[in-house]
């Protein structure tokens, strides 16, 4: 009979501490006492063309169970001593750990992070390793007792990460947008997903329109790209550029990253039915830099070949994805990329692997990988022109910080991303080395009943916040819907308004002498 070992902590599964052989019949099969998967340890004697996994009869180092992973190798130096590749004998019965979702974030964001992990931890012999099946990884690993170890990385979209949690296919979800509702439903056996602890905001990323790099077009407004990719704009001439059809490509209906498009573009519309549909980002920038009327939209690090086209909402100035940009989230097409934890998961692998994604140095990784990290950064920056005075004349000769701050919808609560922002901010404040002068500027949408005292409380909650950090503001001070960053008219619109921006300065800094007052 095939056995295999509980591989919780020690400390939380007698089946772990006693290193109980129970038994295993596939790479599905859990613990009977905690959940936790099972590692393969040994095959039943007479099975044809399999040796025999000579591990675990050691007994276990203590420096393993000290750092709090898991007991079968979570840190150490060293490994098998190089004579046989962990690839050579990692197979399903040795997965540990199961990402599926976006391929956004599958691709080369999440191998990118695991590789890093499993590094910081003490794995040897890593290695990344395509599969028969498009759009699947795996990653393979040797622990300093010698067990190999699999890793897959399945990216078939946002959904299915989801659905695969549900069935028990998955530790993590990966996505290129929040959870939707009928998911939190699919899923609420597993706990609350939107969960402090569950969801985890792993790096941000631009939805970038892309052209071929001849198209004379530098800048289209939403709403022009709205009428483009549902099929009322057909031809280049509409929006200044030479006669010509326009050629649509997008990606797949199940991909996170149409759901974004739909979603922030779309207005929950489809794309017109005359696209060309490609299953992959790096597909669709290809295809776009090979047509010269083509058009499409792919993640930041999809855009290769290819043009990117500026993007205007309302009466804002164009914008390109950038680093401020996007890390603001002043970008009309930036989109989070999601990790999703169970808040019942048995898999401590799956919540060491999520904490060490958000980490600083995981950020680091993420900005190799081509997407936004979340690290916040000073840079110089000017008031908007079609703001008020009052913003200009006191953002002038700051610097802003690459992070804007948020709240959970109807609510002055700070969403999970915000609340990890929050440390990012008081870092970064108290690594300068120098005292800097504090603002917190709060904004709201044009909807809002009484915008100046909801962006004057907002930035009030934020104040207090960074105050449990030491971080004390020197301003306060809400602009009601002042200052918009885009137009009112769509939901993702009026939620990038709802913003607290924080800058800094070298100078003395006071709040205008007159508070936003509301109409009565």
């Amino acid at each position: 009979m095939t056995h295999g070992i509980c591989t919780n902590l020690p400390s939380a599964c007698t089946h772990a501490e006693k290193r109980t052989q129970l038994p295993y019949d596939d790479s599905n099969s859990r613990c009977p006492k905690c959940g936790s998967p099972l590692l393969r340890v040994d095959e039943s004697a007479g099975g044809g063309g399999k040796g025999k996994m000579n591990v675990l009869a050691i007994a276990i180092p203590l420096a393993l169970v000290a750092l709090g992973g898991g007991w079968w190798a979570m840190s150490g130096s060293g490994g098998g001593g190089g004579k046989t590749s962990a690839s050579s004998t990692a197979n399903a019965e040795n997965t540990v750990l199961r990402l599926h979702g976006s391929d956004t974030v599958g691709t080369t964001l999440a191998p990118a992070l695991l590789k890093a992990f499993l590094a910081q931890e003490g794995y040897t012999q890593i290695e990344q390793h395509p599969t028969k099946t498009v759009d699947e990884i795996v990653v393979t690993a040797r622990g300093t007792d010698g067990v190999p170890v699999r890793i897959e990385v399945y990216g078939h979209g946002s959904g299915t990460g989801f659905a695969d949690l549900s069935a028990g296919k998955a530790d993590i979800a990966m996505s290129s947008r929040p959870i939707k509702k009928n998911e939190l439903e699919l899923t609420k056996a597993l706990g609350n997903l939107n969960a402090d602890g569950a969801e985890y905001v792993v790096a941000l990323d631009g939805t970038a329109i892309v052209t071929h790099s001849t198209n004379a077009i530098t800048r289209l407004s939403l709403a022009q790209l709205r009428d483009i990719f549902g099929g009322k704009i057909t031809d280049w001439s509409k929006v200044g550029g030479k006669p010509g059809p326009i050629k649509l490509i997008s990606r797949d209906e199940k991909s996170g990253t149409y759901d974004a498009f739909k979603g922030q573009v779309m207005g929950g519309a489809d794309v017109d039915k005359s696209a060309k549909v490609a299953d992959s980002g790096g597909v669709l920038s290809d295809l776009v830099a090979k047509d010269p009327q083509a058009i499409g939209f792919v993640a930041m690090n999809d855009i290769h070949q290819s043009k990117v086209v500026a993007i205007s909402d309302g009466t804002h100035e164009p914008m390109r994805p950038t680093k401020l940009t996007v890390g603001a989230e002043d970008y009309p097409l930036t989109r989070r990329l999601f990790m999703y934890v169970p808040p019942m998961t048995t898999n401590a692998l799956a919540v060491r692997f999520a904490e060490f994604a958000v980490s600083p140095e995981a950020q680091k990784v993420v900005d190799k990988a081509g997407f936004i990290g979340q690290a916040a950064e000073a840079v110089e920056a000017k008031g908007v022109a079609t703001s008020s005075s009052a913003y200009n004349q006191l953002v002038e000769g700051s610097q802003r910080l690459s992070i804007n701050l948020r709240f959970q919808p109807g609510s002055m609560t700070l969403d999970n991303k915000a609340e990890r922002d929050m440390g990012r901010i008081a870092q970064l404040i108290g690594a300068r080395g120098k005292k800097s002068e504090v603002m917190l500027l709060g904004f709201t949408d044009g909807t809002a009943t009484a915008p100046c005292k909801v962006s004057q409380e907002r930035a009030a909650a934020v104040s207090a916040e960074l105050a449990t950090y030491g971080v004390k503001a020197k301003v306060v001070y809400g602009f009601g819907a002042a200052v918009p960053m885009a137009a009112d008219d769509t939901e993702a619109g009026r939620e990038r308004n709802r913003r607290v921006e924080v800058w800094i300065a070298d100078h003395p800094v006071q709040a205008p002498a007159a508070a936003c007052k509301d109409p009565k």
